[in-house]
Formats: structure tokens, sequence, C-alpha cells
């Protein structure tokens, strides 16, 4: 366990009136986890370093006594018999001297070294970054419910286990089903809406357009004025450079521009010819088989959502049951704190 010391800031302490006893629970340990995450990394950081200083020496001696033998300049100590001090001579040294031979392995062990501890220090980090990001996105969920929102806990949900399956494939199967899900959502989001709500939709646009083009005759009526059409208003920016000196400056400039629009005179014009030219070009492209109505989109939506809130709910029974077995799971930031929290699904859903 992680021998640092958490501490809380003063305006975390809603988590200790909004939540369950067993909620708050939770929260706390993943501070606790988050922390001992942190601990080993910082350990393996520390031993990255040391690893890459290593081999770092390890290198610049193999490449010194390479240098060496390239230029014929490694010698051996010969001590003579009955005297003192001792001479040098060259002697000739196969590539696979024990000298170069023992080098070239420490070099080769101190980069095997840096490489395990590399892997392990990005699959670390990337644990303790997925731990911040949850921790991040459930506290930022709860300071979001009403005050007056009530939280209960749901139901414990047990890891649900096929036959002969462990806990990480659990978890990997209700990812896949919540890939499957979103897609599902996305799609619904997708789908086109009726040809006939098209038409209602272009109609009430062309004829706003021809509501703001008519033209004012009030004043050529009462004989002291011209006749008027309205005009459109439009902020035109511009942006370019200017020299100045030995170099040039950006020049901001701006301002608004009033003009007759000419879809708008059209509508005003020929309303009824643009609405039917518009209806053909709707029918050419509409798909009204897979359209959905307003209603009906939100409906589906709504009970993938449902779906989803049960999968991740199995997911988290699973992510548990993992961690019980010992096994390091990378959890996900973006899981439904709900289901992280164990909470009703009456709770406030988490905005999106």
């Amino acid at each position: 366990m992680s021998d640092l010391t958490i501490t809380r800031p003063p305006e975390k302490e809603w988590l200790r009136e909004r939540l369950p006893d067993a909620a708050r629970e939770k929260i706390e340990a993943l501070h606790q986890a988050k922390a001992d995450a942190y601990s080993l990394l910082r350990g393996t950081m520390d031993k990255v370093t040391e690893y890459r200083d290593t081999l770092g020496d390890a290198e610049k001696q193999l490449r010194v006594m390479r240098e060496q033998y390239d230029s014929g300049q490694l010698q051996r100590h010969r001590f003579p018999e009955g005297g003192h001090g001792r001479t040098n001579e060259r002697y000739e040294i196969a590539p696979d001297d024990d000298r170069l031979a023992a080098a070239k392995e420490k070099v080769a062990k101190a980069r095997a070294a840096l490489n395990r501890h590399n892997s392990l220090n990005e699959a670390r980090s990337a644990r303790w970054q997925a731990l911040g990001q949850l921790l991040n996105h459930v506290e930022k969920y709860v300071e979001g419910i009403p005050s007056d929102a009530r939280l209960d806990l749901a139901q414990p949900v047990k890891a649900q286990l096929r036959k002969g399956e462990s806990a990480v494939a659990a978890i990997e199967r209700t990812r896949r089903t919540l890939e499957k899900l979103h897609d599902e959502q996305n799609n619904i989001r997708r789908a086109p809406i009726s040809s006939a709500r098209a038409k209602e939709k272009a109609r009430a646009q062309i004829r706003q357009l021809a509501e703001s083009a008519a033209p004012n005759v009030v004043g050529l009526i009462e004989g002291r004025g011209d006749l008027e059409f309205p005009k459109a208003r439009e902020l035109l920016r511009l942006h370019g450079m200017a020299r100045s000196g030995d170099g040039h400056i950006d020049v901001h400039s701006g301002g608004p521009v009033y003009y007759h629009d000419p879809v708008a005179l059209l509508a005003w014009m020929f309303g009824d010819d643009l609405i039917a030219r518009i209806d053909e070009e709707i029918d050419a492209v509409a798909d009204d088989g897979a359209a959905l109505d307003d209603a009906t989109r939100a409906q589906r939506i709504a009970a993938i959502d449902v779906e989803i809130l049960e999968c991740q709910r199995e997911e988290e029974a699973a992510t548990l049951a993992a961690i019980d077995a010992g096994i390091e799971i990378e959890r996900r930031g973006d899981i439904d704190p709900r289901a992280f929290l164990n909470l009703s699904d009456d709770a406030p859903a988490p905005r999106t």
C-alpha cells in the first residue's frame, strides 16, 4: 500500500452529505487506489532514470573500447618477474575478445532492463491516468447533483460469468456490448426525418424568408417616402498583413454590412413555386422507410440508455471480481457514475 497521506480540500465535503455511505467509501477507495498507483509509478520512473544512466555509461565504455580496438590500441599489462612496474605491449585480438564481449553484454543487459522498465512505466502511467480520469469524472458528477435529488443505492449486481469465462473476459464482453449499443444509438440519432416533416420545416423557413423581404410601402402611399426593401445585416471581418519597418503586423478590421437578401426576395415573390421545387428535391432524396419522428427517436434512445446503464453495472461487477482476484484492470474513465457508485436508476443521469 502507498504511504502517501490522502487529503481532501474543504469544498469536497459535499461527498459526505450527498452520497450513501457505501458510495462515499467507494470514492475514498478510488482516491487511495490512485495514490497507490502513483507511488508505484514514481518508483518505476526512478528505475527508468537509473537504467537509462546505466545504459549510457555502458554504451560509452563499449564505444571507447571499439575505438581502441579499431586503432589497435587495446593493450595488456605484463609485470616483469622480480621487478617493479609494468610494461605495456600491443597485441592483436579477435573481435570476440573477452573484454569486448563483456562490454557488449553489459550494454545488452542494460538496454533490456531499460526496455522492461519503460514498458512497466507506460502501463503504470496509463493505470494512474485512468484512475485520475475516473475520479475526476465521478466527483464532477456528484458535484453537479441537485441538492434536493434523492440518492439511493441500487440492488447489488453480481458478476455474470458465463461457463468457463474469466472476470477479464466478462469485462471485455460487456465493453464490446457497450460499443454495439452506442453504435445503435448513434444510428438512431442519425436517422433521417420523414419527407412530410422535411417539407413542413422547409415551408416554415420559406415563410420566414418571405416575411423578412416584404417591402414597406407605407411611406410611398402616404407620399412622404419611397418604397423600402428590408436589408439583411452581416458582420464582415477582414484579416490581413501590413509591412511595418523591418517586419509585418497583423491587421484586423471589420464592421456591419447591409444588403438585400436575394433568396428572401425570391421567397417573397415566388414562394409557391419555390416550395414546389423544394418538394421535388425532398422527394428525390427522402428515405421514409428509415425515417423517425422526434418522439420515436427519443423513446428508442432512452430505451438504449437503460440497456447501457445495465451493461455498465455488469462491467463494474466483473471489474470488482477481477480486482478481488488480484488482477490489475485499467478502468474506463467515462463509466456512468451511477454504475460505479451503485446508485439507483432514479439518480440523476450524468450530463453529456
